[in-house]
Formats: C-alpha cells, sequence, structure tokens
C-alpha cells in the first residue's frame, strides 16, 4: 500500500484530525471504513488582539494512550474529508517527525534502564561475597 493522500477529516464527535490514507482513497467513500494512518488531532485556538481576531492551530496526538499508528474509523463517524493545504501538510510531517525520534529516544531510554536493572540484579543475586566498605578511622 503506497501512501500519499494527507487528510483533514472532521468526525462526528468533533474531532478534526490530520493524517495520511492509502492512494484508493476515493473507493473509501464506499465503504463503511477508512484506514488513516498517523492520524494528529488539530485544535483551532482563537485569540482576540486589540481589534483583530488571531486563530492558531495545535497538533497533538489523536490516540494519545495508544502506540498504534493506524486506526479504522467507520464512515458513519466521518462528516466531512477534504485535502490538508500545504502549511498543513509541511507542519503535520514535521510533527510526525518529532513524535517518530521522541519515541526512538524514549525506547533507547528503556533499553538502557533495563540493561542496568539486569547488572544490577546480577550483581545482587550472586552467591558470591559483596565487597565490604571499611570504615575508615578518622583521628
Amino acid at each position: 500500500m503506497k501512501l500519499g493522500l494527507c487528510k483533514v477529516m472532521r468526525l462526528v464527535n468533533g474531532d478534526v484530525i490530520v493524517c495520511m490514507v492509502d492512494e484508493a482513497f476515493e473507493s473509501v467513500l464506499e465503504k463503511d471504513f477508512v484506514t488513516v494512518y498517523n492520524p494528529v488531532q488539530l485544535l483551532s485556538k482563537t485569540t482576540k488582539l486589540t481589534e483583530t481576531i488571531s486563530e492558531s492551530f495545535i497538533l497533538k496526538p489523536w490516540m494519545p494512550l495508544c502506540d498504534d499508528d493506524s486506526f479504522i474509523i467507520k464512515m458513519e463517524n466521518v462528516l466531512t474529508i477534504g485535502l490538508a493545504s500545504l502549511r498543513v501538510i509541511r507542519n503535520y510531517v514535521l510533527y510526525i517527525q518529532e513524535q517518530k525520534d521522541f519515541k526512538e529516544q524514549m525506547q533507547d531510554a528503556v533499553e538502557h534502564s533495563q540493561q542496568i536493572s539486569e547488572l544490577d540484579d546480577e550483581y545482587f543475586d550472586s552467591d558470591e561475597e559483596q565487597p565490604k566498605l571499611k570504615k575508615k578511622d578518622i583521628n
């Protein structure tokens, strides 16, 4: 499956997500489900500055407690779908890359911690007498 279409989807629960879908996306409209890849929730923040109103967008994990990269959504839960703008695509790609880098760093930290724990277990579980610290006389 070749990924390549970055879409913005509004779901019936109000969530707006940016995600990748497969090249055969147009045929999905005739199906009951759509598979989305690396979905990210898009939040809108409106700020009033003196006489103007400014709107900015925040990207955050759509399913923050899940490590999966793909999800299946029932089409009955999708209100509308559109092609993402170039600005959204650029920010989305940067965000996804940062998330992947972070996951790799966390995985490395977990592996390092496990290695230290294994060394501790070997050291403290061995039958050999542990070296004793000697008190130094202070006079």
